[in-house]
């Protein structure tokens, strides 16, 4: 993936040192939350880099949720998470309601927009691709007690909509 990204124009970041770079006008993660071997400090990194570069993120998952992690930087073999999403329910719409409240809301951001968009990836020896259902999220990050005293008028910039879809 790096590399096809690569011959599009993209920058690619070292996985350990994104979180140092910026300031970005919106972070992109696409089904990767549910990839990562520690959401919890995936959000955290978002939160922080998203806030001090005054930005949205635009999330993708793949719901209903499954947890896989491809690449864990502690243990090679180990295809479980560090820590679980603390995501329940079993169709797609009680899994967006917790992954806002259970989620997104501890983790300091609020809901700008979110939609629902079919995702194709890639097949296996049974099917040549499979349909999956991918709850798409743009992100806002709260003004912790900390940031309270940042600038009038960044405030003015920001626009709040309650949950509605893109």
């Amino acid at each position: 993936m790096q590399w096809r990204l690569k011959q599009h124009g993209f920058k690619i970041l070292d996985i350990e040192k994104w979180k140092e770079t910026g300031p970005y006008e919106l972070i992109s993660v696409l089904n990767l939350l549910d990839r990562h071997y520690n959401p919890q400090k995936l959000l955290k990194e978002l939160f922080e880099l998203s806030s001090r570069s005054n930005c949205m993120v635009l999330l993708a998952i793949v719901l209903p949720v499954s947890q896989y992690v491809e690449f864990n930087l502690k243990n090679t073999s180990n295809t479980y998470p560090d820590n679980w999403l603390p995501i329940s329910g079993t169709t797609f719409e009680e899994q967006v309601n917790s992954i806002i409240h259970d989620v997104f809301e501890p983790s300091n951001f609020e809901i700008v927009r979110w939609t629902k968009l079919p995702y194709l990836c890639e097949g296996d020896s049974v099917r040549a691709y499979y349909k999956l259902d991918d709850a798409i999220f743009l992100l806002k990050p709260r003004k912790t007690s900390d940031q309270v005293q940042y600038s009038e008028n960044l405030e003015s910039q920001h626009v709040h909509h309650e949950h509605d879809t893109l």
